[in-house]
């Protein structure tokens, strides 16, 4: 084993755990979809407790794996920072171990795409929606901007701020 593969090593534990921890990620986006689909709002909001939580112990490997990417590349010697000093500094590790760091690369990157697609479709589903409603209750009940007064200097007629239905549509 190389001087450097003990960093290798530990960078690889760190990548496994991001990439294990993004499949779970992915799971839970998968069951918001569901959740949205077929209007169980009590469960999406559960998901979205659970995506939450999961995002932030995301975030804390992933600043693991910076602060580890950093204390390599100080190791090696690599000044290039970002994608291009990941691939230059690797090739320190031995040939088998930089296999698994590129795998496990890969695989969160490859997933990290995913969860964007899942979230920007999510992202327009929700603004159709919020289009559609806004719409509809315009059409409903409009909101004027201008208020109309009286001679006496009073509002003539009290538009609505809301409206309440006795009923599910």
């Amino acid at each position: 084993m190389d001087e450097f593969d003990v960093y290798g090593e530990k960078l690889n534990t760190i990548l496994l755990e991001e990439a294990n921890l993004l499949s779970v990620i992915l799971e839970k986006q998968r069951a918001i979809r569901n959740c949205v689909n077929n209007k169980e709002w009590v469960s999406l909001e559960q998901r979205l407790d659970e995506i939450f939580n999961l995002s932030g112990s995301f975030q804390e490997l992933e600043k693991q794996r910076e602060q580890h990417f950093a204390e390599i590349a100080s190791l090696t010697g690599v000044t290039e920072t970002g994608e291009q000093g990941f691939y230059t500094f690797i090739r320190a590790f031995s040939p088998r171990l930089r296999e698994d760091i590129l795998r496990n690369f890969r695989t969160i990157r490859q997933d990290l795409v995913i969860s964007r697609i899942e979230n920007n479709s999510l992202d327009r589903y929700i603004a159709s929606a919020t289009a559609l409603l806004k719409g509809l209750f315009e059409d409903v009940v409009p909101q004027r901007r201008n208020k109309i007064y009286s001679r006496r200097g009073t509002i003539a007629a009290r538009e609505p701020d809301s409206l309440i239905f006795n009923q599910s549509l």
